[in-house]
């Protein structure tokens, strides 16, 4: 079932909308904030374990207890042959070289302090891997992002942006690459370390890591404005296409009924052809043939913009007190032969009056009768006729509205009237007002 054009208002104007309450909502989350999270703590499935630098020749000690849903790391320094003594942990975020991609995330947040001795500088380093200068038995070999901070000066829980980080210039020149490789990269982050601060002295320490974030926007804005973007245009595109697809169909349709009604048009016609009498002088169809054709025929059978025009000879009755009826019928019988050579198949001419014939043009516009009765008044005025005659036509054209055959046939006559009243010899085409008047 069709909708009603009301319907489909309403329909347009819900899918409207409904995006732009979507669009809104987006918008509104987006200036809220809404974060994705990744969470770090004792409760999380990650693996986990903790490091000093005994493997690396030093004698440090490192220890980890779990308690109160919190990481705590008790560490020796000690003093030896290797002089960068430290204690981490470290959680692993990845399986072999595949770590997690962060470059979508904006920010760490830290909930790490010292609880002995207070005041000292706390390390966080999220390794990167990069199969073109790191290599899994190289612990050494994956870039360091890095961030220091002095845990009794910071805030707790510290929040510390991607931006922030810095790649060692020791660590360029150990792994013998330039500057323009230094920028902090995330997007293959294998673990994430935390421990004592490049500069330690001996003694023993203790540190809590309770939790650590990693957070950033759901969408970035400028992904949401494309997502957006992008539905806005799919819903535009469906909704031409739709448009296009309606179009054809009642092409589709009007071709259709075009072609019913052609094939009406002509059954009518060719049965009018046969049914209606002839006027004996011109050839042409009767009046009451006519007549009797538009009270026969249903209002609905009859071709939809149906129009018809009267054509009047001007100064009929002055021709025939100068002339004999051999002159005044070979002027019918000329005008009637222009019109019937002049017009198409499926029009129909037909004697009316005296002096004036009716040319039915079914499936015709009024102003195309209009123009059918300009092109008949130049070919008549045309005309060479014997004797200096200089006979002219006026024409009266209507075109059917939702009236009765007598309405639609009365205003065609005032057409004519007022155009024999202008002094004949020209084209009126009738309002919807016309009345039917009688003339001399």
């Amino acid at each position: 079932m069709k909708l009603m054009p009301l319907q489909e208002s309403h329909k347009k104007a819900g899918i409207v909308g409904i995006l732009v309450l979507m669009t809104t909502l987006a918008v509104i989350f987006q200036a809220i904030g809404i974060e994705k999270r990744i969470v770090i703590d004792p409760s999380t499935d990650l693996s986990f374990t903790v490091l000093d630098d005994r493997t690396l020749g030093g004698k440090s000690v490192a220890t980890l207890e779990i308690s109160d849903n919190k990481f705590i790391v008790h560490c020796e320094i000690v003093q030896s042959s290797y002089e960068w003594p430290f204690c981490n942990l470290a959680f692993r975020l990845g399986e072999g070289v595949n770590g997690l991609d962060l470059s979508s995330y904006a920010y760490f947040k830290l909930w790490i302090k010292y609880e002995t001795p207070q005041g000292s500088s706390i390390r966080f380093n999220a390794r990167h891997f990069d199969p073109a200068y790191s290599s899994l038995d190289v612990d050494e070999s994956l870039k360091y992002n890095t961030i220091e901070f002095y845990e009794k000066s910071s805030s707790y829980p510290l929040v510390v942006p991607f931006r922030q980080f810095q790649v060692p210039t020791w660590w360029l020149v150990w792994a013998e690459l330039s500057h323009e490789d230094g920028a902090a990269d995330f997007s293959n982050v294998l673990s994430l370390v935390v421990g004592t601060g490049y500069v330690v002295g001996p003694g023993d320490r203790t540190f809590i890591v309770e939790r650590i974030e990693i957070a950033g926007e759901l969408i970035s804005a400028q992904n949401l404005y494309f997502v957006l973007l992008l539905i806005w245009g799919s819903v535009g595109l469906l909704y031409l296409l739709s448009i296009l697809f309606s179009i054809k169909s009642q092409k589709d349709g009007q071709e259709k009924e075009f072609e019913a009604l052609s094939k009406l048009l002509d059954e009518k016609t060719e049965e009018l052809r046969h049914t209606l009498s002839r006027n004996p002088e011109t050839g042409a169809l009767d009046k009451e043939s006519i007549l009797d054709w538009f009270k026969s025929t249903e209002r609905s059978e009859i071709p939809g913009q149906l129009s018809l025009m009267f054509i009047s000879i001007d100064n009929f009755t002055a021709l025939q007190k100068r002339h004999d009826g051999k002159v005044t019928d070979e002027v019918l019988i000329t005008v009637s032969q222009v019109l019937a050579k002049s017009i198409r198949s499926s029009d129909i001419v037909a004697r009316w009056g005296e002096r004036d014939f009716v040319l039915i043009c079914p499936y015709t516009e009024l102003v195309y009768a209009s123009q059918v009765a300009e092109r008949l008044h130049v070919l008549i005025q045309e005309i060479e006729w014997p004797e200096n005659l200089q006979t002219t036509v006026s024409f009266g054209v209507a075109e059917r509205l939702d009236e009765l055959p007598s309405s639609f046939i009365a205003r065609a006559t005032k057409a004519l009237n007022t155009a024999i009243a202008q002094g004949g010899n020209t084209v009126v085409t009738a309002t919807e007002h016309m009345m039917e008047f009688s003339r001399e």
